[in-house]
C-alpha cells in the first residue's frame, strides 16, 4: 500500500469520526492533505485550499470538518491519476 492510499485511508476513518478529532489532529491531517496534494503535483490552488482550511479548522463545526477531509480524499485521488 503507498503512502498516499494508506494516507486516504486515514482520511476517511477521520471523516467519518469528527467528533473523535483533536483540534490539533484536524488541523495536522488537513496540512498533511495540503502537502500530499502538493507532493503529487496536484494543483497548487486545491493545495492552498486545504492548507486555508487548516489554518481556519479552529472555526469549523464537525459536518464541515468532514466534509472537507472526504473533499481532501477526492483531491488526492485525482491528483494520483495520471
Amino acid at each position: 500500500m503507498s503512502v498516499a492510499t494508506a494516507f486516504v485511508s486515514e482520511l476517511i476513518r477521520a471523516a467519518n469520526e469528527v467528533d473523535r478529532l483533536t483540534p490539533l489532529e484536524r488541523t495536522r491531517l488537513l496540512q498533511r492533505a495540503s502537502v500530499t496534494i502538493r507532493d503529487l503535483n496536484g494543483p497548487a490552488d486545491a493545495a492552498h485550499h486545504f492548507s486555508e482550511f487548516a489554518r481556519l479548522s479552529d472555526g469549523l463545526t464537525d459536518a464541515e470538518v468532514s466534509a472537507v477531509l472526504l473533499e481532501a480524499v477526492t483531491a488526492i485521488t485525482a491528483a494520483r491519476r495520471p
